[in-house]
């Protein structure tokens, strides 16, 4: 029988414990992050064999989105593990629901969040974040909003860190394609050079 005890990342009583502490959701995402972190070595330890086959390029930013999905689980619950809930917070679930309908709220509708009293504001979160967790979206939602993410990741210093290591393992796996140790492109018959640019292009905002 599954244990009911919180979850160690998001701390949520709603969900039952998956395995290791987690929740179903957050060790769905956790599992992501540990399957593609083992894809990362075997890619190292054999670029030859791994570069293609796993798409080595991407792995990176594979797992930095999984675990600020694991950090938007987190605040998310945050608002539910109090009796209250502050006017920003209520507002970020409120944007989320209004870039995803397209509306353009008048400012009385956040002058009216105002207003409301803190425990009204809570019984209010917990409304709104219930839509919210059921937008069908790939990614979830994040608060404020991935392309901020994307930005801030870019220009960070573990960003570049990730772009140098991810140059050091690309020029590792073309000296194993001249000498004949690796295939020029994995089972989808698409090349290293291919999988680069798609991995470099400028990526949209999403909605």
């Amino acid at each position: 029988m599954k244990s009911h005890t919180n979850c160690q990342n998001c701390h949520s009583p709603r969900r039952p414990i998956k395995a290791r502490g987690l929740c179903a959701v957050c060790f769905t995402w956790q599992r992501r992050i540990d399957r593609h972190v083992a894809r990362v070595e075997r890619a190292k330890s054999d670029p030859g064999k791994y570069y293609l086959k796993y798409d080595a390029s991407s792995l990176p930013l594979r797992i930095d989105k999984a675990k600020r999905v694991l950090e938007e689980f987190r605040w998310r619950e945050e608002g539910l593990l109090t009796d209250s809930t502050d006017y920003a917070r209520l507002e970020d679930l409120v944007r989320i629901l209004a870039d995803s309908c397209r509306p353009e709220l008048d400012v009385s509708t956040y002058r009216l969040m105002e207003r409301m009293s803190p425990q009204s504001r809570r019984l209010m979160y917990e409304v709104l974040l219930a839509v919210v967790e059921n937008i069908p979206k790939l990614d979830p939602i994040l608060h404020d909003g991935w392309g901020r993410w994307f930005q801030d990741r870019t220009f960070s210093p573990e960003g570049e860190e990730q772009r140098r290591a991810g140059r050091s393992l690309q020029k590792a796996y073309w000296d194993s394609v001249r000498q004949g140790d690796a295939p020029v492109q994995n089972q989808h018959g698409r090349t290293a050079d291919s999988l680069l640019r798609q991995a470099l292009a400028p990526k949209k905002s999403p909605s």
